[in-house]
């Protein structure tokens, strides 16, 4: 029936809609909209907003999320086709993406969950998201060693904190096994409508360390969703998160996945201070100069924190 809404060149029919409205734009500049067809009934039409990720939220949507209670708006039409891809979900409510230590521990729970979740996910499930993993990182800063430097040098980040980082990334590696991951787990995809706690937008799910969600949820940063993470709160968010899965069950080996979280999270700010950075000297983003500028903020404290934590 709601297919009935849609033009075939993909685009919400205005003359069969009572209203439509702007809820997001995506990175290829298409936008999704929540649209009405009464006063009292809307949806939320959802094109494909990245390019590279055609068919992958739906996959998961039809394969595994299914499986878990509804956090997270249900999917009621689609499109396959992949010159016109889209969905539409459920409309649960405007969702509020504001910051908070219950919303933190409440998402690390549900994430624990998937995480530990056995899942047939074939050779077509998404081996990558978008962004490098650690080791392409890793390799990454070892090849801009130099522009680190100043970027701490011009931060006001101690010398020592950059030189015992690639101390100790030489010869590391994480071995924990791959997991469902979320893949964009920041701020702007979790939230709460009418009371409920919402996760949405799962187009980069994708295989990998469990320390990939945790990381989003605690420690990336982003220019719309600005958030103070403390050192009590990520300790909470991990040590639960270990409750959760019973992964790791004696306090060595906790204290150790604890270890390879800061070291992890440490590497990743960092590779996030030199694009922001980067951003911010070419000023072409979508985001204002002072947007990027607290998200560089913000990203030096969650890079320092982790730091300090890794010395003890």
């Amino acid at each position: 029936m709601l297919h009935y809404f849609v033009l075939p060149d993909g685009r919400l029919d205005e003359q069969k809609v009572l209203k439509i409205e702007h809820v997001y734009q995506g990175m290829n500049g298409r936008f999704v909209e929540r649209f009405f067809i009464n006063p009292d009934q809307s949806y939320i039409f959802k094109p494909l907003t990245h390019d590279n990720q055609i068919g992958r939220e739906l996959w998961v949507h039809n394969h595994i999320l299914k499986q878990f209670p509804s956090f997270y708006p249900k999917v009621l039409s689609y499109s396959i086709d992949p010159d016109v891809h889209w969905i539409i979900f459920e409309d649960v409510g405007v969702i509020d993406h504001i910051f908070s230590a219950e919303s933190v521990l409440q998402v690390t729970k549900l994430m624990a969950d998937w995480h530990k979740t056995h899942f047939d996910t074939g050779k077509s499930f998404p081996q990558k998201g978008h962004k490098p993993f650690f080791e392409e990182v890793v390799e990454l800063l070892e090849t801009r060693r130099k522009d680190v430097e100043s970027l701490a040098v011009r931060l006001h980040i101690p010398v020592w904190t950059i030189e015992s980082l690639f101390q100790k990334l030489k010869n590391v590696s994480f071995t924990q096994k791959k997991v469902l991951s979320h893949g964009d787990l920041h701020l702007g995809n979790y939230g709460y409508a009418n009371g409920k706690l919402f996760i949405i937008d799962w187009e980069h799910a994708h295989l990998n360390s469990p320390y990939w969600d945790l990381y989003h949820l605690l420690d990336i940063s982003h220019p719309v969703f600005p958030k103070r993470i403390s050192k009590k709160l990520r300790n909470s968010a991990l040590e639960l998160y270990l409750d959760v899965t019973g992964y790791l069950s004696t306090a060595a080996n906790r204290s150790l996945f604890k270890h390879g979280y800061y070291l992890f999270s440490s590497t990743f700010s960092l590779w996030m201070l030199l694009l922001i950075e980067a951003d911010i000297e070419r000023n072409e983003t979508k985001w204002s100069r002072d947007q990027l500028k607290l998200q560089l903020e913000e990203t030096v404290v969650n890079f320092t924190q982790c730091i300090e934590e890794l010395h003890g």
